[in-house]
Order: C-alpha cells, then structure tokens, then sequence
C-alpha cells in the first residue's frame, strides 16, 4: 500500500542516531552511533568506540569519511532513548 497523503508523516520526537554501514565482498562494516560492528566469514566483531578522535578515526578508516571539523563541533548523541521507541 503506498501512501499518497499530501499531508507529511509526522513520528514523535526520536532522537537522532548517527549511522553509517558499507557492504564489503565477505561481509560489512556498520557504525551506530559508537558501536562500530564488522561481519566477516570469520565472524562478528563489536566494538564500542570512544567518542572524539577514536570515532573520527573509525569513519576515515572504515568509511572514507573525513569530517573537516572537530568532533566537538558535531551534533552530540542523545543520553538515553526514549522508552517508546
């Protein structure tokens, strides 16, 4: 069923998530926020990253993403999520 309402979906207000995630040839690579997952033949591998370089780091190396700005000057995560999501 395709929704066709001119009207715009409104969710509540979720808090926002940092998401990045690439196919690789034996698996992927995903990263939630700080939790920087990689899926292999071999396995999983989860890992949770600290939040300044360490993650600034993870993006170049896993996702070619350099951000030409220090981490403080990102949007900071959300604390907790709501119950409800």
């Amino acid at each position: 069923m395709a929704i066709t309402s001119p009207r715009p979906i409104l969710l509540p207000s979720l808090p926002f998530a940092r998401v990045a995630a690439l196919p690789r040839p034996n698996g992927r690579v995903a990263l939630f926020n700080c939790t920087l997952r990689e899926v292999t033949a071999d396995g999983e591998h989860e890992q949770e990253l600290t939040e300044g370089q360490t993650y600034l780091d993870a993006l170049k190396t896993h996702f070619g993403i350099e951000l030409d700005v220090p981490y403080e000057a990102i949007r900071p995560l959300p604390q907790t999520l709501p119950s409800s999501v």
